[in-house]
Formats: C-alpha cells, sequence, structure tokens
C-alpha cells in the first residue's frame, strides 16, 4: 500500500503508509514527512528519467501542493502545525516548526513545478512556480536578517534555508558563512546538532558554498555528537538519535531504535560530494550529469562508482601532497560537466597534455571558477593529473604552534614564531592562495 491509497480526504498525504485508520480520514500533513508523496517521486524521475510515475501520482499531488497552499496564514508562512520540525535535532525547540515547515513548503512546489514542466503542464508549472516564490518571500522576510543571519542562528535553520532555496540569491554566500562560523562558535564547538529533515543536506551544503573543511571535520568526528561516535561504540548500524548511547548512558527507553536510517542520508553525501557524482535535473537519468569530487579532511583517496540507466558511472581520486589524480569513466550516449579541484596557477594534464591550452579529443575545457578547472566531457575513460592547494600539513602546523608556551623562548625568537603563526593563517584563511603560497 503507498502513500497515494492512504491520502487523506483534505488532500493531505499521511506520514506513513498505511496510513490513518479509514474513520480518520482529515488528519494535518506533517512537513517533511508527508511531503515523501512529492519527493519520492520527483527524484525517481530525475534518476530513472520515467515520466509515468509522474503521471500516475500527479493528481494527488496537486491536491497536497492545493492543500499546502490553502494552509498557510495572512503572513504566507504554514504555522498551522507542532509536529515535527527538525526532529531529534540536538537543539530542536530552538528552530520554530513553521520555519522549517514553510521552507518544505517552497521546497515541494518547485518541485512540482518541475514535474508539471516535466509532462507538458505549463499552467499549472506557473502556479506552482508562484506558489513557491510566495513561501520563499515570506521565509526571507520573517527569518532572515540583513546580514545572512537566521532570527534562530541555528544549524537546522541555515541549512534548510540554503537546501530549499528560500533565501535569496544575493544572501547565500553570506547565510552559508553564517552557518559555517556558528558550527565553530561556542554555541556548537565544531559538532553536529541537527535532525532527521536537515541532517542529509548539512554537508553539501558546506561544501556548496567553499566550507569544505568543515563538511570533512564533521564527517571524520568521532567524538560524541558524530557521524562516527557509534563507530567508536562498536555500532554496525544507524542508530535513531544522536544520543541513543552516549557517555551519559542509553537514550530515551521509549523510543531508541539502534537500526534507523535518518542520520545516514550521509552516505549521499559520499556520492555526490566526495565522489562528486551528481544527477542534472535537467537531464533526467544521467542522460547528462556532473562530477565535482571534494578532497579534505585526512582523506588522501577515494573511489566509487553508480549503475546508472545508461551504464555504470565510475569516479575516483588520490592525493598525494598537493598533486591530484582524478579518473572518472562517463557511460556511452551521456555527456558529463567536470568540475575539477586545481590551483589556478598550474597546468591540468590528461593524456600527457595541458587540457587547459591543449585540444583532447572528448574535452572541452570551459574556465576556472572558485578553485575548480570545468571541462564538459563526451563518453569515455579519463585520467587527469593536476596541482591543488592542500592546507591539511599547514592546518596541523598552526595547531601545533598555536598551543607553543612563550616563556621557552627569547623575545627576538618568539616574535618571529609569532609573525610566522601570523602568516601561515592568514593563508590558511585566504580562499585564494596557490600552492606555492601553502608550502611557503
Amino acid at each position: 500500500m503507498s502513500v497515494n491509497d492512504c491520502v487523506f480526504d483534505n488532500g493531505a498525504f499521511p506520514n506513513s503508509a498505511p496510513g490513518a485508520p479509514p474513520n480518520d480520514r482529515n488528519d494535518p500533513a506533517y512537513n517533511g514527512w508527508a511531503d515523501g508523496g512529492v519527493i519520492i517521486p520527483y527524484n525517481m524521475y530525475i534518476r530513472y528519467g520515467d515520466v509515468g510515475i509522474i503521471e500516475r501520482s500527479y493528481d494527488k499531488m496537486v491536491n497536497y501542493i492545493e492543500y499546502l497552499y490553502a494552509d498557510r496564514d495572512e503572513n504566507h508562512l504554514r504555522t498551522s502545525q507542532t509536529q515535527y520540525g527538525d526532529w531529534l535535532a540536538l537543539d530542536k525547540e530552538e528552530t520554530p516548526v513553521a520555519l522549517t515547515d514553510t521552507a518544505f513548503c517552497a521546497y515541494v512546489c518547485d518541485l512540482m513545478t518541475e514535474m508539471a514542466t516535466a509532462i507538458g503542464k505549463t499552467e499549472d508549472a506557473e502556479r506552482f512556480a508562484g506558489y513557491a516564490q510566495g513561501f520563499k518571500d515570506a521565509w526571507a522576510k520573517f527569518y532572515l536578517k540583513e546580514n545572512g543571519q537566521t532570527i534562530v542562528n541555528t544549524q537546522t535553520s541555515y541549512v534548510i534555508g540554503l537546501a530549499f532555496d528560500v533565501v535569496p540569491d544575493e544572501m547565500k554566500q553570506a547565510t552559508a558563512d553564517q552557518l559555517a562560523a556558528v558550527i565553530q562558535s561556542d554555541k556548537y564547538n565544531g559538532k553536529i546538532s541537527t535532525g532527521f529533515i536537515s541532517t542529509g543536506f548539512l554537508l553539501p551544503v558546506l561544501c556548496e558554498y567553499g566550507h569544505e573543511d568543515i563538511a570533512y571535520s564533521l564527517l571524520e568526528d568521532t567524538e560524541f555528537p558524530s557521524f562516527l561516535y557509534p563507530v567508536t561504540q562498536g555500532a554496525t548500524t544507524i542508530w535513531e538519535r544522536w544520543d541513543s548511547y552516549s557517555p551519559s548512558g542509553f537514550g530515551n527507553p521509549t523510543m531508541n531504535s539502534f537500526n534507523h536510517f535518518a542520520f545516514g542520508t550521509v552516505a549521499r553525501w559520499l556520492y555526490s560530494g566526495v565522489l562528486g557524482i551528481t544527477v542534472d535535473p535537467a537531464s533526467p537519468a544521467y542522460k547528462h550529469f556532473s562530477l565535482q569530487p571534494v578532497y579534505g579532511g585526512s582523506m588522501t583517496y577515494a573511489n566509487g562508482s553508480y549503475n546508472s540507466q545508461y551504464g555504470l558511472i565510475e569516479s575516483g581520486w588520490k592525493l598525494d601532497g598537493n598533486d591530484f589524480t582524478y579518473n572518472a569513466i562517463v557511460p556511452a550516449n551521456t555527456t558529463a560537466t567536470l568540475y575539477l579541484p586545481s590551483d589556478k596557477a598550474t597546468a591540468i594534464y590528461e593524456s600527457g597534455k595541458d587540457v587547459t591550452k591543449e585540444a583532447v579529443e572528448g574535452i572541452e575545457y570551459i574556465g576556472t571558477e572558485n578553485g575548480k578547472a570545468i571541462f564538459e566531457l563526451q563518453s569515455g575513460s579519463y585520467s587527469f593529473s593536476s596541482t591543488v592547494v592542500n592546507k591539511a600539513e599547514l592546518e596541523e602546523a598552526i595547531s601545533n604552534t598555536s598551543n607553543i608556551n612563550e616563556f621557552f623562548y627569547t623575545a627576538d625568537s618568539y616574535r618571529a614564531l609569532t609573525e610566522a603563526l601570523a602568516k601561515a593563517q592568514e593563508v590558511q584563511n585566504n580562499k585564494d592562495a596557490t600552492a606555492e603560497q601553502v608550502q611557503q
């Protein structure tokens, strides 16, 4: 039995299927759960390219969107519900449910705009786009400050705002920088706090706006709370709660599963972030896709693949100091856009040629942007090599030097040390620093 079989008379999808008993047909929809009635068909469509799943679910999805739109308040926010928000976030009570609900309303309206367009329902698409913009404008007006900070300053609020495109374009980088800052602040001390609905978007959002270092730090953290803390405690499955078991003991015994999906959504980023294999919604089924590998943390290599409708997509990289090698296979009858990490001051080689200057069959050099060299790739097998800006050793040196006591130095030597440390920190904070500057 699917969610389409359990839709309530008011148009709301249930939180799960089978849904409520037959005598209770007008329950409210809880964003983040009921939205699966739209999100699942959308994801099936863009990954497999079958518009049939849109067509079979379309009427139910339209009714759901109209239900959500009718449930908005006078400020165009969805404030009618108190469940569930960013469920089991460690600071859940700090983020209003209306903040996440309104963002979800905008998100599913955007998805419906794409799906309506895909099956030729242009008037519906225009209407849903208008609904989405109304929710976005309201979210930005009531939950976002002029400096990009949200009114509640929680990880959840930033992640949801950026992932669901409710932050205005001109404020997105500032908002992402606020997210990075609050994670590192005394409030969170570099620790994760997000819940069910935002955790899967946290690392992708950080990487999209240039904070790969924080994303990898969160990924590799082993102290409570973290993705890997359960592993240090012998876990072989994903836990329902960050505190299912913690240094304080077991979590709430009335709801404490040790085999739960939600925080396992980080695995999606291992494919879309670490390997960089990303579907292009405008070209479903990976007919065209992106390759955007992200290196960082203590990882020195990664390899993996995705079995698309057109064949096996392969992506892998190795980092040796500042030397970066990248291998990819683009299946037959597909194309890919590659965003290759690279120091803009050095050459990039494939087939023994600098592909930024020389023609290589199947490769078109587009340019360089934000520390990435961009290429369009035709079907084929490729092996690239480049020089990247690897700050891992510099970061370790800064950390070690910062703990040195002035007592053990002469005045002149300590002055030289602090000057060198200041210069190193300047390079570390410079997103445009070259590999040569880092090595110096």
